[in-house]
């Protein structure tokens, strides 16, 4: 693979368009410049247009007849294009070759016995782990204060809380991975899946403060258009999480839901690149031992984004009733939340993101959430008046490489965050930093 391939390859839909139309443009003068054809091909095989990836594949091979690569590459489309007698054809001229590499004879055998590569198949595949070391002044979300007062009709009474209730500050350790693949029939995605684990053991209090999260995310994607999710116009999801507190399992959840993905452009001095993504969703959530806690979830959010250059914005409204499935204190619970985010080089989702490639990555966000009870949590608190906890939370993120091609990266985290109620034992705060190290895997 060239350098020019393997920048390709990197690219995300906005940027392969981008670059298409600047091929377009440089077609008559560069039709016969191998280098150019070859990346013709990948290009629209990276944007799903099998018509004219076969077509620069044939351009390619007329150029270049004798060489093996290209003819590969020629064989190598015909199959996601379902063509496999053309497919064939190209493969037996092949494999008789003395002057094919071993490696490409194994794949040229494999291909001959199924020459079609339209069925269902993994298209790609990430895996990142990371290990960090850090510090966070709340291990076990203890309350700021260490006196509650108790609501009497004869008056309030302060009750001392125990000291192994307050808050404890210390290192932690922490351990996290991903795996990404997508699922595609020829060279148009039908679905992805995503598996997740986490775990985070403190370095003090033992194993009772420690955590653990793992989660299987399943979507497939109604009339896909092309091999970005920038370009799914709908994903259809079912996750099912696991966590664990303490050394044992707390809780179970099942949720399932749809993301619509609508683009707008705006030329703005730079070009703009915006999307919507309106999503609903539900979860069932499930406690081991403390059946009280037990709720069903109905969802909406709204995320509006821009990418602008390297920079992406991003902002969240959501909106979410959490039912209880039998009593529970405080009874069904109303929450409504605010996010924004601001991005360069790439970092998203879990570890730090920075792109393979890319030579230093960082995000900020910040986040609002406002939860109100239904009922009254407890006559002795706050007079029985319903519970109202409100967060804020603060963070960034930076990250950059520590060898030539990005795959291994350092990783510098820092949060913090605020919860209010107007009953004093919810109130607490933490702040969490860290530093650690990266691995991505294709």
């Amino acid at each position: 693979m060239t350098a020019g391939t393997q920048a390709i390859d990197a690219m995300n839909a906005s940027q392969l368009r981008d670059l298409d139309a600047r091929m377009r443009a440089s077609d008559e003068s560069c039709l016969d410049q191998v280098n150019f054809l070859e990346q013709r091909v990948l290009v629209s095989l990276k944007l799903g247009d099998l018509t004219s990836a076969l077509v620069w594949a044939e351009k390619r091979v007329m150029l270049d007849p004798d060489s093996p690569s290209a003819l590969m590459d020629y064989a190598w489309v015909a199959r996601l294009s379902d063509q496999g007698e053309l497919a064939r054809g190209i493969l037996v001229q092949l494999v008789d070759r003395p002057d094919l590499p071993p490696s490409l004879r194994d794949q040229v055998v494999t291909w001959l016995d199924k020459p079609s590569g339209a069925g269902l198949r993994l298209l790609a595949g990430r895996t990142v782990f990371g290990l960090m070391a850090g510090f966070e002044t709340n291990l076990n979300n203890g309350p700021t204060s260490a006196d509650i007062a108790l609501t009497f009709p004869t008056g309030d009474y302060i009750f001392e809380l125990d000291r192994s209730e307050l808050a404890r500050s210390g290192g932690v350790l922490s351990a996290y991975g991903q795996w990404t693949g997508q699922l595609a029939r020829g060279l148009t995605p039908v679905g992805d899946l995503r598996v997740s684990a986490q775990a985070r053991a403190p370095l003090v209090g033992g194993n009772a403060f420690a955590t653990q999260v793992a989660e299987v995310n399943l979507g497939v994607y109604p009339g896909a258009l092309g091999a970005d999710h920038e370009d799914i116009p709908q994903r259809l999801w079912a996750q099912v999480s696991q966590y664990g507190y303490g050394g044992t399992s707390l809780m179970s959840a099942l949720s399932a839901g749809s993301t619509w993905n609508i683009r707008h452009s705006r030329e703005l001095g730079v070009l703009l690149s915006c999307a919507s993504q309106p999503g609903l969703w539900v979860e069932a959530r499930r406690y081991n031992e403390k059946k009280s806690s037990d709720g069903n979830i109905v969802g909406a959010n709204y995320i509006f984004g821009c990418a602008a250059g390297d920079y992406r914005y991003q902002a969240e409204v959501f909106a979410a009733k959490d039912m209880a499935s039998q009593i529970r204190l405080g009874g069904d619970t109303t929450r409504l939340g605010l996010g924004l985010s601001v991005q360069s080089g790439g970092a998203t989702g879990q570890g730090s993101g920075g792109k393979v490639g890319a030579a230093h990555a960082w995000v900020a966000y910040g986040r609002l959430e406002r939860a109100r009870d239904d009922q009254g949590y407890s006559d002795l608190l706050d007079f029985g008046s319903p519970r109202q906890v409100n967060t804020i939370m603060l963070g960034g993120q930076i990250s950059g490489p520590i060898d030539s091609d990005a795959k291994r990266r350092w990783v510098v985290r820092a949060e913090k965050r605020l919860q209010k109620s107007n009953i004093d034992i919810f109130d607490n705060e933490s702040t969490t930093i860290g530093l650690g190290l990266e691995f991505w895997l294709d």
